[in-house]
């Protein structure tokens, strides 16, 4: 593009000017006296003075509107200018060529930061409903392990003087022996639930998948039948590993045993398995076997007490609030553990997780706006004629630097923008059409879990506009700082 293109917007009324150009200023440089194109630069310039007289007057516009001036009157020409930058001639077809690349790039990186994002918040609300389906919000126990011998009157103080308390239930627990008629043996968690408020806690009820009489009552399920033999219902992955199914019994040993005159021996008893349960998370499918309350309390040959209170509470994400209200409510020796601190090693894992792959996947967005700074740079150096008839003409420093910081951020937006768009496209067709199968024996769910968190992709879009904004600064400053006289030196 020739000089004199930068006139145009000067003549269209786009371009201010200083109140005063002097004829010192309008001279060319010594070095350029014998340069034809320069002696038609500067008397373009003094011509466009002499027509455009009132742009030389701050908040005039020129006479002479040319159709982008009648279209837009009021528009910056800092923007018009940087408009047709980016949309360059076909002598300048390559700098509109990196332009393109680097909105793929931004647009790149972005929608694959919202999809992989889409996805780790699936997995970590597949993970969390699942945690928070099969054990308690709260806990309520006292310190030193010590048995709660009251519970049923601590309940219902709790039910009384705490809001937010959506169920309760007494447990009792106990690690013990595992041992089947096959003589396969495995270490369990025995737990003692009472049939009737489980159900208003846990989900154990709704994740049995099998049972010895069919039925999905789980006071039925545990209650005894004519055998006499108390009922356990053990998860599916342990069922797989010991060979035991509904209606095989199997030997529990607790390692407290009896105080017997030929010493201590171990206490052991035999159960009827009545379900198989099935959660989705390996850890408690293979560590969990659960019992009727009133049977656990009869093997471990104690009284009615359980080990805690295992609470559901309306604000998942407030449960210390809630868990301060009740230990303030009964004062010692009771304390509260609630869900984020029995499972916080895993979410923080998840977290760092999620971080790491933000990092990861920023260096897309990263080299992105390298390729913006390119573009910016060679974009200052094929346009210094013309930056420097702007800034001869009356443009400051700073609206030149606009022009540039412009040009870039248009190119962050618009890929930001598409980015975006086809990032949500995407992991919708994943979650709704595409639903990409997994091995539920290694993932425990059957397909992709896609969860689109609008936060998230906010935060994506400001942080890569962000980035873009910052890669346009240098190639701005040195477009702003150019000296017009080296410039127009060797024209």
């Amino acid at each position: 593009m020739l000089v004199e293109d930068a006139i145009q917007g000067l003549g269209d009324g786009m371009v201010p000017a200083r109140s005063a150009i002097t004829m010192t200023m309008l001279t060319p440089p010594s070095g350029c006296q014998g340069s034809s194109r320069s002696r038609l630069a500067f008397s373009l310039i003094f011509s466009t003075r002499e027509l455009c007289s009132s742009t030389l007057q701050p908040g005039r516009s020129c006479t002479r509107a040319g159709p982008i001036a009648r279209m837009q009157p009021a528009m910056r020409f800092e923007a018009f200018i940087g408009t047709r930058y980016l949309l360059s001639r076909k002598s300048q077809m390559f700098i509109s060529f990196i332009s393109v690349i680097s909105v793929l790039g931004v647009c790149l990186g972005v929608m694959a930061l919202i999809v992989v994002l889409s996805v780790q918040a699936g997995f970590e609300h597949d993970l969390k409903s699942k945690i928070l389906g099969n054990s308690s919000h709260l806990i309520l126990l006292k310190y030193g392990s010590e048995k709660l011998h009251d519970y049923r009157a601590v309940m219902q103080r709790i039910a009384e003087g705490v809001t937010g308390i959506e169920g309760m239930t007494p447990t009792l627990y106990h690690e013990v022996l595992l041992t089947t008629e096959s003589n396969t043996s495995s270490g369990v968690m025995l737990k003692g639930v009472d049939p009737e408020t489980a159900a208003s806690v846990l989900n154990l009820g709704r994740n049995l998948i099998s049972t010895e009489h069919g039925d999905r009552d789980l006071a039925k399920v545990l209650a005894h039948a004519e055998d006499d033999l108390p009922r356990v219902i053990v998860g599916l992955e342990l069922s797989k590993q010991s060979l035991i199914f509904p209606g095989d019994t199997l030997t529990l040993l607790s390692p407290e045993g009896e105080i017997t005159p030929f010493g201590n021996t171990p206490r052991l008893r035999k159960f009827r398995v009545a379900g198989i349960f099935k959660t989705g998370m390996w850890e408690y499918d293979t560590k969990f076997v659960y019992t009727h309350l009133s049977d656990a309390q009869r093997f471990f040959s104690l009284s009615d007490v359980c080990s805690y209170i295992e609470m559901r509470i309306t604000d998942l994400d407030q449960p210390k609030a809630t868990g301060t209200e009740v230990t303030r409510l009964l004062g010692p020796p009771y304390l509260t553990r609630d869900w984020q601190d029995l499972n916080g090693d895993l979410f923080d894992a998840l977290r760092l997780e999620r971080t790491v792959t933000f990092i990861t996947l920023a260096m897309v967005i990263l080299v992105a706006t390298f390729s913006i700074v390119a573009t910016l740079v060679m974009l200052v150096m094929d346009k210094s004629k013309e930056i420097a008839i702007l800034k001869t003409m009356g443009a400051t420093s700073a609206q030149v630097m606009r022009i540039f910081v412009l040009t870039g951020a248009t190119i962050g937006v618009i890929g930001v923008l598409l980015g975006e768009v086809l990032g949500v496209v995407l992991s919708l067709l994943l979650r709704d059409v595409i639903r990409w199968p997994l091995n539920p024996s290694v993932y425990f769910i059957d397909t992709l879990p896609v969860q689109i968190d609008p936060a998230r992709c906010a935060v994506v879009g400001l942080f890569t506009l962000t980035m873009v904004l910052g890669s346009t600064l240098y190639p701005s400053w040195k477009a702003a700082s150019l000296d017009p006289v080296e410039g127009l030196r060797y024209e």
